[in-house]
């Protein structure tokens, strides 16, 4: 549908192709991705969804640099070292390991559950969550 639509208007149109995306390390300190061209591309996120992310980063640049914008590789992989993402799978203390992850829909929790059982396998966890339901509120009070 975006795709036809972005033909419509005239607009450029790019694809991730996730089937060049290799995740080359992932653990509590980042993620690090081949892509297409890109090798040993990292960022300091946490999560299993962040190699794809990273992947739409590198997939958008030759439309960003078509525009007209020059965003040299330097540049891009500096602004990536620094790139941060509170609340999501972010590390908040490292003795004792401390993560928190503000998932709000259930789309964010299974992210979370997965990125769980791929960061720490069957290691007992002690999770501590909140869930307010709006429905339990009135307006009165």
């Amino acid at each position: 549908v975006i795709e036809e639509r972005a033909r419509e208007l005239g607009v450029p149109f790019v694809a991730t192709a996730y089937t060049e995306l290799v995740v080359t390390r992932r653990d509590l300190t980042g993620t690090v991705i081949d892509y297409g061209e890109w090798r040993g591309v990292s960022v300091p996120l946490l999560g299993t969804y962040q190699a794809e992310n990273l992947a739409n980063v590198l997939a958008a640049l030759p439309l960003l640099r078509g525009a007209g914008l020059h965003i040299p590789e330097s540049a891009v992989r500096e602004g990536l070292s620094h790139v941060r993402w509170r609340g999501r799978f972010e590390k908040l203390c490292e003795q004792p390991l401390i993560l928190s992850d503000g998932a709000h829909n259930p789309q964010g929790v299974v992210a979370a559950r997965d990125s769980i059982k791929a960061y720490f396998g069957e290691q007992k966890l002690l999770l501590i969550t909140g869930v307010i339901c709006p429905s339990c509120f009135t307006s009165s009070g």
